[in-house]
């Protein structure tokens, strides 16, 4: 109607200029007062709202109704990926993820009158239906990209004016987002607090006594009290300690200055029971003021703290053992710098072990080189270059203890999570008393050996002269009275040089220093000469003695034949010796490649089974009337078991008594690698103008080695000590010497060395020599053939053996020793 007035008027272009802007301020008065009323209805909206979500839904649809839209929504960026999605819509079928390239709709307000044409929703079914959008960024203070978003369904059906109102209403949505975020942070704070397996409480700092004004479940689980009980309380309704507890005190403090802090309580729950509580406490600050809540968060740590108590008193126990013992603990870097050493050390070294904590082992070698005297300190540093457990190391600290000390050292390597070489861990021992009683035990070992030595020597001297002597007269008898009395005599002195072997290798046996002289055998010869010396003994006896053989027997083997033969010589004796009537029978199966199975079967005594084990012991006989009975001494079957176990094999005895006994053999003897068995030699050479060299200082022992060489066909020089032997040799050639080993001032090894270093400097021909002695133990020989001799014969002897020497050292067979 203004406007048709104003067309009637005359034309007066001041007059007409004026009226339309009186109609533009009535037009922004009345858009005003539109916005007005759409923003006070979004507020009333959104006050009427009873969640934070719901009034920026009510926001949402007064925004869509003000501007015509058929929808509206949120949309926002998503940080982490880029990627857009729809918040907040009134039409939920909006809602969810959009592609990165909307993200061009939340910079800056926008008109887009015909959505197609831009291929922001091309794919997405949900917008489909939209040809026209406005959109409005909304301020938010973490700076999150936001939009409020209209969508039409009509083209270009936004018009300029829509875009002030809808930025009007972006400030309204601010303010509603940020409270329903921080609506969404209190739910989700209470909902952590109210599911937290930690307990949780809450006091008022402003009031009197910091009452608690809020507990969680897990509270009324920990200290069994339900809300109800302690609200309006102070939490020391818990306390089971005393009020004075510094640990009490230190809490007091810490509540009446509103500070932070950490304690350990002793609490007691509503059932009576106690437990250890961990207390954190957290002051809630507030402006103006020092506190507005005190939260305590605490926890049962009964266990740990128990726990702990046991490890202490361990801990305690460890460092008195430790320091009570003769070992210290340490530990060093990769580069075996010491990093700990324990108290004990001080002792036992007699300094201040802390010290030498920084200092590694190579700077102690070069500052203190009296050390590296004192043990294989190069071998420890390859070991440890290696990573390798360092084991049983034996030294004496020179130059850095102030005791005469030796320790032993083991340590283990320990490795970072990525298995790099951390460092070692070990313990060092006092190991002087050890090493002490370990000297003296060997320094004892080798005097029993002396002794042995001595007794081999002064008991086979004199049988040697007996035997000898009697080998030697027993030609000469002319009636077979006399002939048998000496052959019991001869029979009686074998039988002590027997016994005498036995005792002198049990000793070994025991002092481990017997030691096995393994070389090529074959066992069907073992067999054959074990079995002819026990055949006439049970013929004697009217006994049947059987021999059995299977598999390959006649092929060589690798053992010990001398051993062997003993072992067999004993239980043969045995069986013949308590067998009465029936027989004896020796069984050897040679069938496996890598043993022996041997048995010993008699139809004698047999033993009770509680027996079986003992009779293996040194010196045991089953009753005292089995040794009146059989003789004996006791020791043979204890030879047998040790000398079987160091060939390393097994030994099983069966048998009942009244019903004989079985012993069975398994030793591991495999087959030799040579085409034949070991060589024979040819007794029967003569020794014709051949001379030898006799040196010995008992007179009976050169009378009867002088009377058998010359038996043998030999011409015979001899000395009665090693300086004349000496001397001899220098000045005449000889075929072979044959030297005692315990003759006085120049004995016989220092005699060979003598002979080979003159041969050595004069260029003389190599003289063969024979140690003759008492003292044949297999490492005794192995001693003689380093020094110079080419065998041995040990006393007693027969004139049989004397010659199979000499034509074994003729013959070039060095040492080869017949069993």
């Amino acid at each position: 109607m203004l406007h048709a007035t104003i067309q009637r008027l005359p034309a007066d272009e001041a007059l007409r200029e004026a009226l339309q802007e009186v109609e533009r301020l009535r037009q922004r008065e009345a858009r005003a007062a539109h916005e007005a009323a759409v923003l006070l209805g979004a507020l009333t909206a959104m006050t009427r709202s009873n969640r934070p979500d719901a009034a920026v839904s009510a926001l949402l649809r007064v925004a869509s109704e003000a501007v015509g839209a058929a929808a509206a929504c949120m949309l926002r960026r998503r940080r982490r990926d880029g990627l857009c999605i729809v918040e907040h819509a009134t039409e939920g079928e909006l809602r969810g993820l959009l592609p990165a390239r909307l993200a061009g709709l939340l910079g800056k307000p926008r008109r887009v009158p015909d959505v197609s044409a831009t291929g922001w929703f091309e794919g997405e079914e949900r917008f489909a239906p939209f040809a026209a959008l406005a959109a409005v960024p909304i301020p938010q203070p973490d700076g999150r990209s936001v939009s409020l978003l209209c969508l039409s369904e009509r083209p270009a059906a936004f018009g300029p004016d829509c875009l002030r109102l809808l930025a009007r209403m972006a400030e309204l949505a601010g303010a509603a987002l940020t409270t329903v975020a921080l609506a969404e942070r209190k739910a989700l704070l209470a909902a952590v607090i109210e599911g937290s397996t930690a307990s949780i409480s809450i006091a008022d700092a402003r009031g009197k006594d910091a009452p608690l004004i809020y507990v969680n479940p897990a509270f009324a689980r920990l200290s069994g009290h339900a809300p109800e009980d302690v609200l309006a309380r102070n939490c020391r309704l818990l306390a089971a300690d005393d009020p004075d507890a510094p640990e009490r005190v230190r809490l007091r403090a810490a509540v009446a200055g509103r500070r932070r802090g950490r304690f350990l309580l002793r609490n007691r729950r509503k059932d009576g029971t106690l437990f250890w509580n961990e207390l954190d406490l957290d002051p809630v600050p507030e402006e103006g003021s020092g506190a507005r809540y005190l939260v305590a968060t605490q926890k049962d740590v009964t266990e740990a703290v128990e726990n702990q108590g046991r490890l202490n008193t361990l801990n305690a126990r460890l460092a008195d053992i430790a320091a009570l013992s003769d070992t210290y603990f340490w530990e060093s870097d990769g580069d075996l710098r010491w990093t700990f050493i324990s108290q004990a050390a001080d002792r036992i070294l007699g300094v201040n072990s802390q010290d030498l904590i920084g200092v590694s082992l190579e700077e102690m070698l070069h500052a203190v080189p009296a050390l590296r005297a004192g043990g294989d300190w190069d071998g420890v540093l390859r070991t440890v270059r290696a990573g390798a457990p360092i084991r049983g190391f034996t030294f004496r600290p020179h130059g850095v203890a102030r005791r005469d000390v030796v320790l032993q050292i083991n340590g283990r390597p320990f490795h970072g999570p990525d298995g790099r070489l951390m460092g070692y861990r070990g313990v060092a021992s006092d190991v002087t008393e050890i090493i002490a009683a370990r000297d003296a035990a060997e320094q004892a070992g080798r005097a029993k050996s002396e002794f042995l030595a001595a007794m081999s020597h002064e008991l086979r001297t004199p049988l040697t002269g007996i035997l000898g002597n009697l080998e030697l007269l027993i030609d000469k008898l002319t009636t077979d009275e006399k002939r048998a009395i000496a052959a019991e005599i001869g029979q009686a002195g074998a039988k002590l040089d027997v016994l005498l072997g036995d005792v002198l290798d049990l000793a070994r046996l025991e002092t481990g220093r017997l030691e096995l002289e393994p070389g090529p055998l074959v066992p069907a010869d073992v067999v054959a000469r074990a079995a002819s010396a026990h055949r006439q003994a049970a013929a004697d006896k009217g006994l049947q003695f059987e021999t059995l053989l299977s598999g390959p027997t006649d092929l060589p083997r690798r053992g010990d034949a001398r051993r062997l033969v003993q072992v067999l010589h004993h239980l043969l004796s045995n069986a013949v010796k308590f067998t009465a009537s029936g027989g004896v029978r020796l069984r050897l199966d040679a069938v496996a490649p890598d043993r022996l199975e041997i048995e010993v079967a008699d139809t004698g005594i047999g033993i009770e089974p509680s027996d079986r084990a003992r009779v293996f012991d040194s010196f045991r006989q089953l009753d005292g009337g089995t040794g009146r009975a059989f003789g004996g001494s006791g020791i043979g079957l204890a030879i047998v078991g040790q000398l079987v176990a160091l060939m390393g094999g097994e030994i099983r005895l069966e048998g009942a008594l009244g019903q004989g006994t079985q012993v069975r053999l398994t030793l591991p003897m495999p087959l030799e690698r040579i085409a034949k068995a070991p060589s024979r030699t040819d007794l029967a050479r003569p020794l014709a103008a051949l001379s030898v060299l006799v040196a010995d200082d008992t007179a009976a022992n050169r009378k009867i080695l002088s009377a058998m060489l010359r038996r043998l066909g030999a011409t015979v020089c001899l000395c009665s000590d090693g300086c004349e032997a000496l001397a001899a040799a220098s000045r005449e050639a000889f075929g072979v010497a044959l030297l005692d080993i315990n003759m006085p001032g120049l004995d016989g090894v220092a005699l060979i060395r003598a002979i080979r270093a003159h041969e050595a400097a004069t260029g003389a021909p190599r003289l063969p020599a024979i140690a003759v002695t008492a003292n044949a133990h297999p490492d005794q020989v192995a001693a003689y053939l380093a020094a110079g001799f080419d065998d041995c014969v040990g006393k007693p002897f027969g004139v049989e053996t004397l010659k199979a020497a000499i034509l074994r050292t003729l013959a070039g067979e060095t040492g080869a020793r017949d069993p």
